[in-house]
């Protein structure tokens, strides 16, 4: 799991699926990470024309051919249909945030090789972790003897 975490991190180019425009949510500050680490974006949302100044595509399947990586924060409902779509188009890291993260996912996994990753907070991964999530990684490192003292 943490070889996927650091290969998701790693990703030149990454698509928010479910990207919002509102200031405050989970995608749109995940969206401002990646930014400032100086990943490519591509915020998926078929509503909007652009979010944080990146064009927004209308879906997975509209993304360029070269995207890494997928941070999926959407409803539960929707998370498998939009996971085995980012496998189809050639996306090896999957990210689906720690709330949406249906069992039927390990499918995907078998049959596309790709590397998906949940149950997990991004914020608590990503460079700087400040505030609680920095908080939460200092207990994971105390009681999860197989993470990397490098994380």
């Amino acid at each position: 799991m943490y070889n996927d975490i650091q290969g998701f991190l790693a990703a030149k180019t990454v698509a928010v699926v479910g990207a919002s425009r509102k200031d405050y949510s989970h995608s749109q500050q995940a969206m401002k990470v990646m930014l400032e680490k100086g990943q490519t974006v591509y915020p998926i949302n078929p509503f909007e024309a652009e979010i944080l100044g990146q064009k927004s595509y209308k879906s997975i399947s509209d993304l360029p051919n070269d995207v890494e990586a997928a941070f999926i924060i959407l409803r539960k409902e929707k998370v498998v249909a939009l996971a085995r779509e980012a496998a189809e188009k050639g996306i090896m890291f999957i990210w689906i945030h720690e709330k949406c993260a249906p069992q039927e996912i390990e499918s995907i996994t078998r049959d596309f090789n790709v590397r998906i990753i949940s149950g997990e907070c991004y914020f608590m991964w990503a460079e700087p972790v400040n505030g609680v999530h920095k908080f939460h990684r200092f207990l994971r490192r105390i009681f999860d003897r197989n993470m990397p003292k490098s994380a």
